[in-house]
């Protein structure tokens, strides 16, 4: 029984993998913390300013958390081998996601 075209087929997407599938994600992480930093922040300025402010921050936040998963991969590397290392961009972007996701949910309830 064939089930017929996937969801993705009817919209005209195409699977992402790869280098691709990593920006994407990095981009959708930096929207989602600037978003949340747009909310959060008490600023008096205009719109347009707020919102770049907002971009910078994520931006900034993102990469020092890309460079934090850097590292957590090295050292998976390092210590479990390359045999039992975990793939390099999955491991550098989920951890670098759960430290945007912390620090913006502090920051947020602060």
């Amino acid at each position: 029984m064939n089930p017929g075209p996937g969801w993705r087929s009817l919209i005209g997407l195409r699977r992402i993998d790869g280098w691709a599938g990593f920006l994407l994600a990095i981009v959708c992480v930096v929207l989602g913390a600037a978003a949340f930093d747009f909310i959060s922040s008490a600023s008096t300025l205009a719109r347009g300013s707020k919102a770049l402010g907002s971009l910078e921050y994520s931006g900034t936040l993102v990469a020092c958390a890309l460079l934090v998963g850097l590292f957590v991969w090295a050292a998976l590397r390092i210590f479990k081998g390359n045999d039992g290392a975990l793939e390099g961009k999955e491991t550098v972007l989920w951890s670098a996601c759960l430290l945007v996701t912390l620090v913006t949910g502090l920051r947020m309830f602060h």
